[in-house]
């Protein structure tokens, strides 16, 4: 086997391994916030979410917005920051026992997985608006 193949074979492994682990930290808190039984969660990878989507939206300010090329900066930070705010996040649907929450999982800088969820009443919201696949 080429050496190519190799590497990509295990890069997938290696994407495969985190995302499985990801789903389990989300089943896990998911599990214990709301004292559901674990095999009565059900986790959904939603590729569509990013934890920017959770973020709420932001306005410049209506002076930048009038100065074209500060506008222009302000756009591309404000891009760029949610590219760094995404990197390295997968993204779940969990519910379970009457719950519903979205969830975005992450290696943490201390060791282990951290997740963040968007719960109750703003998931609707959000689900509208990214619209549910």
């Amino acid at each position: 086997m080429p050496v190519f193949a190799k590497v990509s074979w295990l890069f997938v492994l290696v994407a495969l391994c985190s995302c499985n682990r990801y789903q389990n930290e989300a089943r896990e808190e998911f599990s214990d916030r709301h004292s559901c039984p674990g095999d009565r969660v059900d986790v959904r990878v939603r590729n569509d979410l990013t934890p920017s989507s959770f973020a709420s939206s932001n306005e410049p300010p209506a002076e930048v917005k009038r100065d074209p090329e500060r506008y222009q900066l302000w756009v591309n930070r404000t891009r760029e920051a949610k590219q760094r705010m995404d990197a390295g996040w997968d993204c779940f649907e969990v519910s379970g026992c009457g719950h519903l929450e979205l969830v975005c999982c992450a290696d943490a800088d201390v060791g282990g997985v951290m997740c963040l969820e968007k719960t109750r009443r703003n998931v609707a919201d959000l689900l509208r608006t990214i619209g549910d696949p």
